[in-house]
């Protein structure tokens, strides 16, 4: 809808962007509910009654500040490497990224590449499940750059990740 009327009133096309940058859990693909479900689940096995709101307030979080916030939530274990520890034996839950990417992302990137964006993916998630996602979702040759956290010192919500994208696509962050 809103992709339609930036269509219409040409305002999209008319400013001075030249690159969209994309977060991936949230954005691209609805993996905050899964990955909230399958931690848990995997709490109950150690008889764990973990509040979803709180689980699932971490996501997009920098992973430093997010592990924080499960050493809290897990402390009756011993904290998130204990729990990790203890959970390690139980089968690892897959995302199904292709059943959980976000309606119409595929005709905002076709509609986007088409029209000469550079695009970038910025997620705090590791290189190897960004990959995957972008992958599996049949949507990694849409983007021109794709970043993780784990490259920097800082995350989200810090800019870095942003900047070094726009610095690798040769943008301003106006653009």
């Amino acid at each position: 809808m809103l992709l339609h009327d930036a269509k219409e009133r040409g305002s999209f096309m008319s400013s001075k962007i030249k690159a969209v940058l994309f977060d991936l859990d949230g954005v691209l693909f609805d993996t905050e509910y899964i990955s909230a479900v399958n931690v848990i689940k995997k709490a109950e096995t150690l008889g764990l009654h973990l509040d979803f709101n709180a689980v699932v307030n971490t996501a997009g979080m920098a992973h430093d500040q997010a592990r924080l916030i499960f050493d809290d939530l897990l402390k009756e274990v011993g904290g998130h490497d204990e729990f990790e520890r203890k959970t390690a034996h139980l089968p690892k839950e897959e995302m199904p990224f292709r059943d959980i990417k976000i309606p119409y992302v595929d005709e905002l990137l076709s509609y986007l590449k088409s029209k000469g964006y550079k695009m970038a993916v910025c997620s705090s998630s590791p290189m190897d499940y960004i990959s995957r996602a972008l992958q599996e979702g049949n949507i990694e040759d849409y983007f021109d750059y794709v970043i993780t956290g784990y490259d920097l010192p800082v995350g989200k919500p810090d800019p870095a990740i942003y900047l070094k994208a726009m610095k690798e696509l040769e943008v301003t962050p106006e653009e």
